[in-house]
């Protein structure tokens, strides 16, 4: 498969494909350098062998290191949309280190509607991108099957005090305890950057 889009902006991939067909795509997206927004969201990735399909829904560790590799390095990229694409915590972890990468531009990243995208060292990372000030101003994650823990939560309402954090929008739904919930909210509104959070769906 061969894509070429050196003239791209925009790219939208929400089709069945092989393993082979996402790398291709990858390939395409890092000679696009002036893309600005890839949307795999409802991707469907097949050729699964029977180990890996159950856990990680055809994201194999290959795949996802080159899609954080393209993330952190890309000159012109600012929007990633991977909802409800059977994303696995694994590939949220690897995305949120790439966003600390001082030649990351993303601003935008959509991971909802992934019930397996949460684990706690990927909620440590999370923190981490907004404590090193990356570009990241939207963020969009859950439901998962696996909340925010305490101390996430701890270092999440730390890193929204402070003036470092830029983000504007922090959608995450159903990742915050019901007991942190006001907890967070008044970090929230503490941060004159931050605009909009929802917790709930």
């Amino acid at each position: 498969h061969t894509l070429d889009l050196k003239l791209w902006n925009q790219v939208r991939w929400c089709i069945q494909g092989s393993r082979e067909d996402v790398r291709a795509l990858m390939e395409a997206v890092e000679g696009g350098r002036g893309l600005r927004s890839l949307d795999l969201s409802f991707i469907r990735i097949q050729g699964l062998d029977e180990a890996e399909g159950e856990e990680y829904g055809g994201w194999d560790s290959a795949t996802l290191q080159r899609l954080a590799q393209m993330v952190g390095s890309h000159p012109s990229l600012t929007q990633l949309r991977l909802g409800n694409c059977d994303f696995p915590a694994e590939g949220t972890l690897a995305l949120l280190q790439a966003l600390q990468a001082p030649a990351c531009r993303l601003q935008s990243l959509s991971l909802r509607e992934n019930r397996k995208a949460m684990s706690e060292e990927a909620g440590q990372a999370l923190v981490d991108a907004l404590q090193a000030s990356s570009q990241l101003q939207v963020l969009e994650l859950g439901p998962c099957s696996k909340r925010f823990s305490g101390s996430v939560v701890k270092r999440l309402i730390g890193a929204l005090r402070t003036t470092r954090a830029r983000m504007q929008a922090l959608m995450v739904m159903g990742l915050i305890p019901r007991a942190s919930r006001a907890q967070l909210l008044e970090a929230a509104s503490s941060n004159p950057a931050l605009s909009q959070m929802r917790l709930c769906m």
